[in-house]
């Protein structure tokens, strides 16, 4: 990646296709399913008084751009268009999309929270080609900041493990979660987080995948391992349901495209195979 100049103009976008991001949510024309623009439509549609544009990558021998709208530009823009959240687009576009825009809005939402040092308070200048934000004052260099988190499905003999977490609101099950703490592993932490919110032991921890996951910036490890002992207790906190659910009975799945529903599914064809 590499960054543009931080105020934007439209000489700078030859070439490109620029996903446009307001108050944290993406910018599309209603009844389009298009959610990255052109050149030519950004000339009509913004002032180009953004405050920040970063490439991003590249879609379809395109290149890539974020750019976060000035309030202005927002104020301007007519009832055509709307603001839609990457989370309801989550099962909704192709993967590598997601993971595109998930990279802009990550990228976004990093360099808006630090503006100033966190060591001595100074504002902040890009460095590094926009991959790191640097203080001239105190020589701190802070790079984009990723949280690695643990996700995994247990299984009991043709059975797994599905929880409901407190702040979901349908019934909608899914597998245990949680973040790595300082000085573990992340099978340590899967092992942990299984104990802490239903009360059971694992072994035979196995990776499966890891996804990106910018909400606002986890990268998500995958895993599954074997139930060894105990019964079910939630901790009331995160988890206010779980039960040992058969493959061919399935509650409501988190959508396609979650790290969670492509481990319950891995596991089920593995179960069928």
């Amino acid at each position: 990646m590499a960054l543009s100049d931080a105020h934007a103009n439209p000489e700078k976008f030859d070439n490109q296709l620029v996903l446009l991001v307001g108050n944290g949510k993406i910018l599309r024309k209603v009844g389009d399913e298009e959610l990255l623009f052109s050149l030519d439509s950004l000339a009509s549609l913004i002032n180009f008084q953004t405050t920040i544009s970063h490439v991003i990558g590249h879609w379809h021998s395109a290149r890539v751009s974020v750019l976060q709208l000035a309030a202005a530009d927002i104020q301007r823009i007519s009832k055509d268009y709307e603001f839609i959240s990457l989370r309801a687009l989550l099962g909704e576009i192709q993967s590598d999309l997601f993971q595109l825009l998930g990279a802009g809005l990550q990228w976004l939402n990093w360099y808006t929270n630090h503006q100033y040092c966190g060591r001595c308070g100074v504002k902040n200048t890009l460095f590094d080609e926009g991959r790191a934000l640097h203080c001239e004052a105190c020589n701190l260099t802070c790079y984009p900041r990723i949280s690695p988190c643990v996700i995994g499905l247990v299984i009991k003999e043709d059975q797994c493990l599905l929880a409901h977490h407190t702040k979901y609101k349908t019934h909608r099950f899914s597998t245990l979660a949680g973040f790595i703490e300082p000085g573990e592993s992340a099978e340590q932490a899967f092992a942990r987080e299984v104990r802490e919110e239903v009360g059971i032991q694992v072994r035979n921890i196995r990776y499966i995948k890891s996804q990106p996951w910018p909400f606002p910036g986890q990268l998500m490890l995958g895993f599954s391992a074997e139930w060894l002992s105990g019964e079910i207790e939630v901790d009331g906190e995160e988890i206010d349901e779980a039960y040992w659910f058969d493959f061919d009975n399935l509650p409501e799945l988190p959508p396609k495209g979650a790290l969670s529903r492509e481990i319950i599914e891995y596991v089920k064809q593995e179960k069928a195979t």
